[in-house]
């Protein structure tokens, strides 16, 4: 079977014109320069024998200095695109590397800038992991549509992105409707207070098109203990808000042990039970 010849995509035929563009300017460039550079050396071999009196005319500058910047005139001249051409293709790089750390939908840093800037958090200091997923949202899909899951995402991922802002952290969204964050958190008596208002913004009804849609969210967090990586953080996080969901409750934080749970049909096995602490359970259900 004979096999078609694939096209070259228009970004990467944009960026070979842009390359040999380049090439094509310096190799002009250095010519300029190195023509410039003879005829400089030219004109002062032909003026060596007069004296610095005779060359000064009407105050000009001697005629050697009138060489070097008759040769640098062109030179500057062929630089100038080379120059411009590189500043534009600078600009559209740093736009590519960031839209690639920035999820189209929301505007979250996706998972892979989430780790890499979670690690750096992690060692500033008290903070958290949550992970949060959102409930019902197929059943949401279903009844009105995947453009009204589609604002249910984007508004999640705004009051999200505040609320992780108010404490002094970040957030993403890991993909579907799965969001996580790290934020700052002193003391379980903190932790508590800063779930309470996250459950109470992710609460709120989303408005789409003179409708309110509902909207709510399982929630698992786990405190960093400066010794368990990020991987070890967000598993705890992920069995503690599986736990929450199959329970009702609003969130959750997650148990010493909840960091070494296996997996059930590639899940967290999210273990049935009480929350960490009589009073640290999300909406104070199943007490």
């Amino acid at each position: 079977m004979t096999t078609q010849p694939t096209s070259p995509s228009p970004k990467g035929a944009a960026l070979a014109l842009i390359l040999v563009g380049a090439a094509v300017a310096t190799a002009a460039f250095v010519t300029m320069l190195v023509t410039g550079e003879r005829s400089v050396a030219t004109g002062t071999a032909s003026l060596g024998g007069r004296s610095a009196a005779d060359r000064r005319v009407a105050g000009r500058p001697p005629p050697e200095r009138r060489c070097r910047m008759s040769a640098l005139i062109p030179a500057a001249a062929t630089a100038a695109p080379l120059v411009t051409g590189w500043g534009l293709h600078s600009v559209w790089l740093r736009r590519q590397l960031h839209a690639a750390r920035r999820d189209p939908l929301t505007g979250l840093a996706t998972r892979a800038a989430f780790e890499a800037r979670a690690r750096r958090l992690l060692g500033r200091g008290s903070r958290a992991v949550l992970l949060a997923d959102l409930d019902g949202f197929k059943a949401l899909n279903d009844t009105f549509g995947h453009v009204a899951g589609d604002a249910a995402i984007r508004a999640t991922g705004r009051r999200l992105a505040r609320w992780a802002v108010d404490y002094a952290g970040m957030a993403a969204r890991l993909g579907g409707d799965e969001f996580a964050a790290v934020f700052t958190a002193e003391g379980e008596s903190a932790l508590c207070s800063a779930l309470v208002d996250l459950a109470e913004r992710l609460g709120e009804p989303v408005a789409y098109e003179g409708r309110r849609l509902p909207v709510g969210a399982s929630i698992g967090v786990v405190s960093g203990d400066g010794v368990s990586g990020l991987s070890v953080l967000l598993r705890a996080a992920d069995v503690a808000m599986y736990r929450c969901k199959r329970a009702g409750w609003e969130w959750e934080i997650a148990r010493p042990a909840d960091a070494h749970a296996g997996q059930v049909n590639g899940r967290r096995s999210g273990r049935p039970g009480a929350a960490t602490g009589p009073d640290c359970r999300g909406g104070g259900s199943g007490s």
